[in-house]
């Protein structure tokens, strides 16, 4: 028999999975400005694990599996494993809004993404050495511009042209 989710679960995996993917990207945004700070970290990690946790539960495992690959990648950088510059974050942010994408689709009922590629390149970063940091590079058709100067105010209008 296969697990059938309801429609009130699914409203609220949805409105929960965006207050995590708000986190993420606030919390990429005030790193991108201001370096790597332990609690901004933290602040990533924690609601990455709950959505990954939250997507294993609803089935929808190409979320989770990408999720648990970005964990990973935020936690390297947690330890000083890679470099906090232009390309690492342009992955980041390219990923994230490919996360966002498949958690919206998921929930409308309509295609589900596995993500394969945007989880392809985190793996490809975490497989490098640990020793010298290199630069990332984001999947072809993911590629973020980068934005020259930002505010030190993290807000809505930030996210969204960081999204375009």
């Amino acid at each position: 028999m296969e697990f059938q989710v309801s429609p009130e679960l699914l409203s609220i995996y949805l409105e929960d999975a965006r207050v995590h993917l708000e986190a993420l990207d606030h919390g990429l945004l005030a790193l991108e400005r201001e370096g790597l700070d332990s609690e901004v970290v933290s602040s990533i990690l924690g609601p990455l694990h709950t959505l990954k946790g939250n997507s294993g539960m609803m089935g929808f495992t190409g979320i989770k599996d990408y999720v648990h690959r970005l964990e990973d990648v935020v936690a390297r950088v947690r330890d000083g494993g890679f470099e906090l510059e232009a390309g690492l974050f342009d992955l980041l942010f390219a990923g994230a809004s490919a996360l966002r994408d498949a958690v919206e689709r998921s929930c409308a009922g309509s295609e589900r993404q596995d993500l394969l590629h945007e989880r392809q390149a985190l793996e490809q970063l975490l497989s490098r050495e640990s020793g010298a940091p290199r630069r990332p590079e984001a999947p072809p058709r993911a590629r973020v511009r980068r934005r020259r100067t930002m505010s030190r105010a993290t807000s809505r209008e930030d996210i969204a042209r960081r999204r375009g």
